[in-house]
């Protein structure tokens, strides 16, 4: 078995857990705490993005696409996060007070007090795990993941159920930063004891200057719809929105989140090692691969959105039932391009991805300012509109860097379509057929969902699609 093929096994057992925990998480802290206090966290942790994409620099990245990588470069990389992280550490705290006055809630300002603690301690784990996603070490990224989940979960749960609050979120998110960190200092100590020196930054500062652009871009485009959402509507509004999208972001996490840094990892070492002979065809069977399994899914998501939001969120939830169904449509466009971003950074055009990630910021900014006025669900339909355009953009890039011609990139994803029609047609007429029984919403979802996993499977398998040969792989490696 290949290291790249083993790498994804341990990250999506690793983001299997991961998922399955965050969804008792939300399950519980659905009922343990109010829309209101949910907004207050989401509100704080989407002031902090900018600090996020900041503080790494793109140091993280370049010490993984870099193909003369020294102890130097690490160093200095190291030292730089390390200042700037320090640094904004120090900002949060300054500016704590005026975040909460902005948005008239002192709850704001008491958690971004402990996230700036997280902002002091994140530096002595972001440089240990790039050397592993640069190794391919992911078995060893997926333990701390794990450890993290963990902790970060039952120690949220806890805290909420004794009465903190939204500071549940804060502190077990702090906690379990302070758990990583031990762990990866026991398992891998070589990558952590580090020798400040910035003797090499004339030589990254190129590459991360570009690239932390982008991902300051990126970060800001994730969380705009809080920001916005809190200033031009109002909290509760950001927490309805957030659960509408967060039932979908259960894909991102346990799919698009997993591969993103092994693409990036496998196809700079492919790019070190082969040149741009191999990308092509990498990237048309990674996007059939990825497109196979994400329409399908959002497409049963989109007829079980309100079963599913009933079970595992309650009834004071049920506004975010539309939200989520037009944003199915949404990220079933933006998954037709989803990684054309790390595939960018390997191939070193970081400029070309800075430049479409804040294209697309820009349109999102552009479709929120149109639709608040007509509500959350008006917001969705323009973030939709917002994503056909996007996709298009992508598709010319993929033209000029790749050489793949857009009927080429279309023609492609034909199987894709089919076995999304098909699980879609199932999921459609079961969640129909039971709407009109006194079954519970749980023996629907299950019902509905085994259907459309057994239709999406046959009909993968008749067309002979990637995701069954990549089923029938992971089998044989498995068992043999």
């Amino acid at each position: 078995m290949s290291k790249t093929r083993k790498s994804i096994y341990f990250s999506f057992f690793s983001k299997g857990i991961g998922i399955t925990l965050q969804i008792v998480s939300v399950a519980v802290i659905s009922r343990l705490l109010t829309p209101e206090e949910v907004g207050v966290f989401s509100i704080a942790v989407s002031l902090t993005t900018i600090l996020h994409a900041l503080r790494s620099a793109g140091l993280t990245d370049y010490i993984v696409v870099d193909k003369n990588l020294s102890i130097e470069k690490v160093s200095t990389c190291f030292t730089v996060i390390c200042l700037i992280s320090w640094f904004f550490s120090l900002l949060l705290w300054a500016g704590a007070d005026a975040a909460g006055s902005f948005y008239g809630n002192d709850g704001i300002t008491n958690v971004l007090l402990i996230l700036a603690i997280n902002f002091f301690l994140v530096p002595l784990s972001n440089i240990t795990l790039a050397m592993l996603r640069r190794n391919l070490d992911f078995h060893l990224v997926a333990i701390t993941g794990i450890i993290y989940s963990f902790v970060n979960t039952l120690s949220t749960i806890y805290l909420a159920y004794a009465g903190y609050s939204y500071m549940a979120l804060a502190y077990g998110s702090l906690l379990a930063t302070i758990v990583q960190i031990i762990v990866l200092g026991i398992m891998m100590p070589r990558y952590i004891a580090f020798k400040p020196t910035i003797k090499e930054w004339k030589k990254i500062v190129s590459f991360s200057s570009f690239t932390t652009a982008r991902t300051l871009v990126g970060h800001t485009s994730v969380y705009l719809n809080d920001l916005m959402i809190g200033r031009l509507i109002d909290i509760k509004s950001v927490a309805i929105f957030s659960r509408g999208v967060g039932l979908l972001n259960i894909f991102q996490l346990a799919i698009t989140d997993t591969l993103w840094p092994i693409v990036q990892s496998w196809m700079a070492k492919d790019h070190r090692d082969n040149g741009t002979n191999q990308i092509k065809e990498n990237y048309l069977r990674l996007s059939r691969l990825f497109t196979g399994l994400a329409w399908p899914f959002y497409g049963v998501m989109f007829f079980l959105a309100e079963d599913i939001t009933l079970l595992f969120f309650g009834p004071q939830w049920l506004e975010s039932v539309p939200i989520c169904k037009v944003m199915c449509i949404a990220m079933a466009i933006d998954s037709t391009h989803a990684f054309l971003q790390p595939t960018l950074t390997s191939l070193g055009h970081v400029k070309v991805g800075f430049y479409l990630a804040s294209f697309d910021l820009l349109l999102k900014i552009i479709g929120i300012s149109i639709g608040y006025n007509y509500g959350l669900e008006a917001i969705a339909y323009s973030l939709t509109i917002t994503a056909v355009f996007s996709a298009f953009a992508s598709y010319f890039l993929l033209k000029r860097i790749l050489s793949i011609p857009f009927f080429l990139q279309l023609s492609s994803l034909f199987k894709s379509a089919i076995i999304t029609a098909s699980s879609l047609i199932v999921a459609g007429a079961t969640v129909n057929v039971l709407s009109h029984s006194s079954l519970s919403n749980w023996i629907t979802i299950v019902i509905a969902g085994s259907l459309s996993i057994i239709i999406w499977y046959l009909t993968a398998a008749a067309l002979k699609h990637e995701v069954h040969t990549e089923i029938l792989e992971s089998y044989r490696n498995t068992f043999k």
